[in-house]
C-alpha cells in the first residue's frame, strides 16, 4: 500500500474564527483602557514610583476584571510594577486591598465596591458607551507618551 507524499496531501484549510461585535468590542476597550492607565500614570508604578516603560508597567485592576460594571471605570485601575502586582497585590489580597483603600480613599473604594457588584448584564449599547467615553478620555492624554519619552531620553 503506497501512501502520498506529504507534499501531495491535501492540506486542511485553517479557519479563524470570527469574533462576535461584544467581543471586538470588550478588546478595543480594553486595549484603550491600558493604554489610558498606563499614560496617565507615566508608566511609573503607583506604589513605588519607578518607572517601567511599555511591557514592564502593568495595568492592575482594583476589583476584578470579572466584575464587568467596573472592568473598564478609570478609577478601578492602577499602574503597577511587576513586583506590586503579581508578587504583591495576587499573593497578598487581603493586604493589598488595605493598601489601595489607603491610596485612593474609603469613600471611593466602597464606590467602586458596590458598582462591581451590580449584577444587570450588559448589553451592546453599554459597551459602545463605554468605549466612546474611553476614546474622549484617550485624547486628553493623545502624544503624551511621546513627549514624555522624549523628555526621559534626552
Amino acid at each position: 500500500m503506497k501512501y502520498p507524499k506529504p507534499s501531495k496531501m491535501p492540506k486542511k484549510e485553517i479557519k479563524k474564527k470570527v469574533k462576535s461585535k461584544r467581543q471586538l468590542l470588550t478588546l478595543e476597550c480594553d486595549k484603550l483602557f491600558r493604554a489610558i492607565i498606563r499614560t496617565r500614570s507615566q508608566f511609573t508604578c503607583d506604589f513605588c514610583l519607578e518607572k517601567k516603560y511599555n511591557k514592564h508597567s502593568q495595568t492592575a485592576h482594583i476589583f476584578s476584571r470579572g466584575h464587568i460594571w467596573t472592568r473598564w471605570n478609570l478609577k478601578n485601575a492602577l499602574c503597577l510594577c511587576y513586583y506590586h502586582h503579581i508578587l504583591d497585590a495576587h499573593r497578598h489580597p487581603l493586604e493589598f486591598a488595605e493598601r489601595v483603600k489607603e491610596y485612593i480613599g474609603q469613600e471611593t473604594y466602597e464606590e467602586l465596591r458596590k458598582l462591581s457588584l451590580k449584577s444587570e448584564p450588559m448589553y451592546i449599547n453599554d459597551l459602545e458607551n463605554i468605549r466612546d467615553g474611553l476614546k474622549e478620555e484617550w485624547k486628553k492624554y493623545s502624544g503624551t507618551l511621546v513627549i514624555f519619552l522624549e523628555k526621559e531620553h534626552k
